[in-house]
């Protein structure tokens, strides 16, 4: 059988921080937040931010409890890096701010390099097959998942077709959502609220810098793309509406393991890697961009064919050479 998943998909996602109850601090409360300190190596500058970071916390302790309670037969919650932080911080912070993009829309590339029929296996998944990913990376306190899964995407393509990856591709300051022919749409900044007639005044940056040629700082820098050190590039984009007949496809602060759904404002982005529709429910294999600590080892799955998280409203792919 002749596979054409010759591809990695850009996810955009909507991640819901739920609000959460108060609790009065208990024994067991602060012993976990005292293992979670030096689990994640977590400084606070004073006791003052110490006693505020140990109340967010035991209030997402009462959330994680009240999760499971709800959803613990397919999701799991329970302690992430992210479990000091309130609701308002994790999406301040973490996730990126209200995109300028119209939801289901945009430019895509003709005609499709697919071949027809597309024979699609059951299950597929890129974490089996040799130098295709990058270990998974942790964009640090920076609303940058979008940058971090557009990267994501193209080193993926790059190494698909042929031309191998090594140490992957920078992150910092670019987005990629659309693209022409020999030329790849860049924007420096880290948040996604220009219109596309904005990214058609910057094309023709030409690719990609590598991440040695230049590091993710975690921080908004002025953009230094230097075109003579482009190490990866894609001659179109699809905007990834089907997947054979389905659609292309809360507390992620506290994530765990497989989600079944959440809101549909978008606020972060993820890398789809594979499927499984054998599976009960079938889910798709995401990527984040929140460390190997998060989820299960830095992946998650999420329910195929509900739409979960606004999955089958904006998703998006890079068409390598």
């Amino acid at each position: 059988m002749k596979s054409s998943l010759n591809f990695a998909v850009l996810v955009v996602l909507s991640l819901a921080a739920a609000s959460t109850a108060a609790l009065h601090v208990e024994v067991d409360a602060k012993e976990q937040f005292y293992a979670f300190v030096g689990r994640f190596n977590k400084k606070y500058a004073n006791d003052n931010e110490y006693q505020q970071r140990l109340a967010a916390f035991t209030h997402n302790l009462a959330q994680i409890e009240a999760f499971n309670a709800k959803y613990g037969e397919k999701t799991q919650f329970g302690i992430t890096q992210f479990s000091d932080m309130t609701p308002t911080e994790f999406k301040e912070r973490v996730l990126m701010k209200k995109p300028g993009f119209p939801v289901g829309q945009g430019t895509q590339a003709s005609p499709s390099p697919f071949p027809t029929p597309v024979v699609i296996p059951k299950t597929f998944d890129w974490r089996n097959k040799t130098g295709i990913l990058t270990p998974v990376y942790d964009q640090g306190d920076c609303g940058s998942g979008w940058a971090f899964s557009v990267a994501e995407n193209l080193e993926s393509l790059w190494a698909i077709a042929g031309h191998g990856c090594d140490g992957g591709i920078s992150n910092e300051g670019f987005e990629v959502w659309i693209t022409i022919r020999l030329g790849l749409l860049v924007r420096p900044s880290f948040t996604v609220t220009h219109h596309n007639r904005y990214y058609q005044s910057i094309m023709n940056a030409g690719g990609l810098e590598s991440a040695a040629s230049y590091p993710y700082t975690a921080k908004t820098d002025r953009c230094s793309f230097n075109s003579s050190d482009i190490a990866a590039k894609i001659w179109g984009y699809m905007l990834v509406t089907r997947f054979g007949s389905e659609p292309i496809m809360t507390g992620f602060l506290s994530y765990l393991s497989p989600i079944t759904g959440c809101g549909t404002e978008f606020n972060h982005c993820l890398l789809a890697v594979g499927y499984n529709l054998e599976a009960n429910p079938p889910y798709w294999i995401l990527r984040n961009s929140w460390g190997d600590k998060w989820g299960m080892k830095g992946y998650m799955y999420l329910e195929f064919g509900k739409d979960a998280c606004g999955v089958a409203q904006k998703s998006f792919s890079g068409l390598n050479f």
